[in-house]
């Protein structure tokens, strides 16, 4: 089946989030979304969240890397409309954890399965918040979907992810990917 519009996001927060304490107090300081129908990234600010919540709404199949456990609820913060579960998402790090039993950070499979890492961490991003240097979030979470994007397409493509298990091994584990097939790449940038 070919998809047509497919969304992969991310946002990052202008505090961090504490165990326990929920989404409710948590604001978005910059979020990143590449739709693969006009080959894309969007960036978004908090007041352009809205937009943000309208495509991820459009959207035949929306990516991400933990987004229905953090990135979604936190955007029910701006939309309370906006539905958490949906047939609509391919949610990479529960689908490790369905394959693996274990959940498993970004970082670790992009270093395995493609020799990537990220170019930073979520409380980097709000630091910079706080020194209002949100050139530098805009970057790092463009890059954050830029290498979540990559992952999912290798998982389209070969159906698995590695990671390094207890004993140092590199191990591939399967993941069933949604049933889309992805357009040729290429990327625009657009800042709302």
């Amino acid at each position: 089946m070919k998809t047509k519009h497919m969304v992969v996001f991310d946002c990052e927060t202008t505090t961090p989030i504490m165990r326990g304490e929920g989404f409710s107090n948590l604001r978005v300081s910059i979020a990143v979304a590449y739709d693969y129908s006009d080959k894309t990234y969007h960036v978004y600010r908090e007041e352009d969240i809205p937009k943000l919540c309208q495509l991820i709404r459009q959207a035949e199949l929306v990516v991400g890397f933990n987004h229905v456990g953090f990135d979604l609820p936190l955007l029910r913060n701006y939309d309370a409309s906006l539905h958490v579960e949906s047939a609509r998402n391919f949610d990479i790090m529960k689908a490790f954890e369905k394959s693996q039993g274990f959940r498993i950070k970004l970082d670790h499979l992009l270093n395995n399965t493609l020799g990537t890492k990220k170019s930073a961490h979520g409380l980097q991003a709000v630091e910079w918040y706080k020194q209002g240097e949100i050139d530098k979030i805009i970057e790092y979470c463009k890059e954050d979907v830029r290498q979540t994007r990559m992952l999912f397409d290798y998982i389209l493509e070969h159906k698995s992810a590695a990671y390094t298990n207890r004993d140092g091994e590199r191990v591939w584990a399967p993941i069933e990917p949604p049933d889309v097939e992805v357009s040729p790449k290429g990327e625009n940038l657009n800042l709302f």
